[in-house]
């Protein structure tokens, strides 16, 4: 969790709770990639008005994105609490081992942190104390972006190759494991702050007006090459396009995850209670499948439409 100044949740909403609990919301599991975006503002609002925290987990590496905003400027604290022990290296990654498992947690945003080893009171036993982590700020901010890769080890594969992209309103992990590279971006335009075209963005060639995006391509394709694309992830975005081609659209904001390939074409799709969505690959593949509650309803003229009919709530992030 991140806290503000060194304080988290009040105390008093123990015994007596919050207004606005937090959330859960766009959950996914497909061709290979997980997401989920939780909404914890509610607890945390005596000190923040943005605290958003997004699970990425791809490739072997899960990406967390902390999106948080405070009232005012004060110190931010990432905490990290684990059992084992931890071996933390020269570029301020740190190895947890517990036992036979073991996981490099690596900062990528925001850089320059300092480590702090604290002690606190162990889960569900309060007469006992544990030491933890506290990745911190070195200067007042009210408002960060906090991604951070976390790599299980696993011995017989080899680490996955995980590295910071940065550019213009845009911050991203470039994610290279088992031959595939998969591209993670961050629209900081499109963090609530813009909710019109202004928040559209080129991210490395990708047009889209999404919060996030992650492509997956085969590791030393071109990047210019957007029909190389094996597989697209798009969070909270109504467009994506490259080299003028759109290969996804929806009249409203949607996450989906789409799996492409000559043979199939499998979608998965999360938004409004009811949603429409369009699909134009490169190739039109021999079937079409859709998860959960999407159904696909055409196929033909290169354009595959989706609509998507839930109960299940959605928000912005933002």
């Amino acid at each position: 969790m991140v806290l503000f100044n060194g304080e988290g949740q009040l105390k008093s909403d123990v015994p007596r709770g919050v207004k606005e609990p937090g959330e859960v919301y766009h959950l996914v599991d497909h061709a290979g990639l997980r997401y989920v975006y939780a909404d914890a503002t509610g607890p945390m609002s005596p000190h923040f008005s943005r605290n958003f925290r997004h699970f990425l987990w791809v490739d072997g590496v899960i990406v967390i994105i902390d999106d948080v905003r405070a009232h005012e400027k004060g110190n931010l604290q990432w905490l990290l609490h684990y059992e084992g022990e931890t071996d933390i290296a020269e570029n301020g990654s740190v190895r947890v081992t517990n036992g036979d498992a073991s996981v490099i947690v690596k900062h990528l945003f925001l850089q320059n942190l300092t480590i702090q080893e604290k002690e606190g009171l162990a889960d569900h036993a309060p007469d006992t104390k544990v030491t933890y982590l506290s990745f911190e700020t070195s200067e007042s901010l009210n408002e960060a972006k906090f991604i951070t890769a976390v790599i299980p080890v696993e011995p017989e594969f080899s680490l996955p190759e995980v590295t910071a992209l940065e550019g213009h309103d845009m911050l991203g992990v470039r994610i290279r494991s088992g031959g595939k590279q998969t591209d993670v971006y961050l629209n900081l335009r499109a963090d609530g702050r813009i909710m019109h075209q202004n928040c559209i963005r080129k991210l490395n060639g990708w047009e889209t007006d999404a919060y996030l995006v992650a492509v997956t391509r085969p590791e030393g394709a071109d990047d210019e090459d957007w029909t190389n694309v094996e597989r697209c992830f798009i969070g909270y975005g109504s467009v994506l396009r490259h080299s003028g081609h759109t290969l996804f659209a929806s009249m409203s904001r949607a996450t989906a995850c789409l799996e492409l390939s000559p043979a199939e074409l499998s979608v998965a799709l999360r938004g409004q209670p009811y949603l429409r969505a369009e699909v134009r690959p490169a190739v039109m593949p021999q079937r079409v499948t859709a998860e959960g509650n999407a159904e696909v309803i055409s196929s033909d003229n290169g354009v595959i439409t989706v609509v998507q009919s839930s109960s299940m709530a959605t928000r912005r992030p933002g």
